[in-house]
């Protein structure tokens, strides 16, 4: 036993009734903490079947598959007075932004915290609790059949569990980052769960990669074609994306539609039942003129042709600082800048992500890195024998030692 043992007591939350009694009790209630078990596996969207949440009043279990509103509870996700407590709770936010119209506000998200205070951002709930609170979680349920009906206890356990432990897990973490003085990092961090737009799914934004940048200008059309093809046939149906089309099936068709229609039925890889379903309809995709608003999208085509390998060269070197930087001030380099980003300036000299040059993350690079982040097409890497100088420009000649220094002068260990 420890202090943060609890008891697995709920009520369970059927009616519209039982929904608005548990809106009364906690209107004025300082935090929330909630977690959502869904189906992402069968449907087009993720059907959503429970939500868990844990109050200073009681714990509650919501059965989504008989509730017909959820308004109560976007009341509350939506009340500013009220702190919203989650652990990796993006796509608990996702559901309910893109399906229910939510607005979130307040949030503190467990996960993205500890990503301030260690380097190995992500961290499994499990895990974290067993670090900050030397409590051991039961994860037997969590592939568990959450549509059938009635929810058996191990789930109902399964998911009380998951959020009775938040509102002190929380607490621990803001104490720390308050003495480490990153607590404003956080919040910063954490607004970018309550903005709609960070919840909005791209079907298209495989164009910026270097394999859609070597494909013919005429595959490139078909990909974009067919992508779209997908998630509507995919929505009507109310299929998973993947299961309708998987992505290497996709591939291949894209990479053998010009040699014809015989070429795809004769490639045993293929499924030939699908094929000759649909094969007039990709025959079509891949004939058809190109449209001003394909001509559009085409330029979101990732320009790596005429990239030097020094540009590569020297985004890779800057990446290993800013992991370095992010190991001496004890934040992970994956919230820093995702490895995605970091792809996208090797194949654009030009970009810069917006996300560095304001808040925490300014902050913790510093001007110098920035700059030369900005700047790495002006770099020119000199090597001779065992000594290595790089030129920002024409000028700014400097040796890598003593950019080091300045570079991680006044990082606290």
């Amino acid at each position: 036993m420890n202090k943060y043992d609890k008891n697995y007591t709920f009520t369970l939350v059927e009616t519209e009734g039982q929904l608005t009694r548990f809106y009364t009790e906690n209107a004025h209630v300082g935090w929330l903490a909630f977690d959502t078990e869904f189906i992402p596996e069968k449907y087009y969207r993720y059907r959503l079947c429970v939500i868990s949440v844990s109050t200073a009043r009681d714990n509650y279990i919501i059965d989504m598959l008989k509730v017909k509103t959820i308004a109560p509870l976007i009341k509350l996700i939506e009340e500013p007075l009220i702190l919203k407590i989650t652990h990796a709770g993006e796509n608990d936010y996702r559901l309910l932004v893109n399906d229910y119209g939510a607005r979130p506000v307040n949030i503190f998200d467990t996960q993205l915290s500890y990503g301030f205070l260690q380097y190995d951002y992500p961290v499994g709930l499990q895990t974290l609790l067993a670090r900050r609170l030397s409590i051991k979680l039961d994860k037997g349920a969590l592939r568990s059949d959450w549509e059938k009906r009635p929810l058996t206890d191990e789930q109902c356990r399964y998911a009380v569990q998951d959020v009775i432990y938040l509102h002190p897990l929380m607490l621990s973490l803001k104490k720390q980052l308050k003495k480490n003085n990153k607590l404003h990092w956080v919040e910063q961090e954490n607004r970018q769960l309550e903005d709609p737009d960070y919840y909005k799914h791209d079907p298209l934004d495989f164009l910026n990669t270097v394999q859609v940048n070597q494909m013919t200008r005429q595959q490139q059309v078909f990909l974009i074609r067919m992508q779209l093809w997908r998630h509507l046939e995919a929505e009507k149906e109310n299929r998973p994306v993947t299961q309708l089309l998987k992505t290497r099936v996709l591939n291949t068709i894209v990479q053998k539609i010009s040699s014809g229609g015989s070429a795809l039925l004769k490639d045993r890889t293929l499924p030939s039942r699908f094929i000759h379903q649909h094969l007039e309809t990709f025959k079509r995709f891949y004939r058809e003129a190109i449209s001003p608003h394909e001509q559009e999208l085409l330029k979101r085509v990732a320009g790596t042709s005429g990239i030097s390998p020094e540009i590569a060269i020297v985004t890779d070197m800057l990446h290993q600082l800013v992991k370095h930087k992010g190991f001496l001030g004890r934040v992970s380099p994956n919230l820093i800048l995702s490895s995605k980003e970091f792809h996208r300036m090797k194949t654009d000299e030009n970009y810069c992500p917006p996300v560095l040059t304001h808040g925490w993350r300014k902050e913790l690079l510093g001007k110098e890195l920035l700059k030369l982040l900005e700047n790495r097409k002006d770099f020119d890497i000199t090597i001779k024998k065992d000594k290595f100088s790089l030129t920002v420009g024409r000028k700014n000649r400097f040796s890598i030692k003593n950019f080091f220094k300045r570079m991680l002068k006044g990082i606290k260990r």
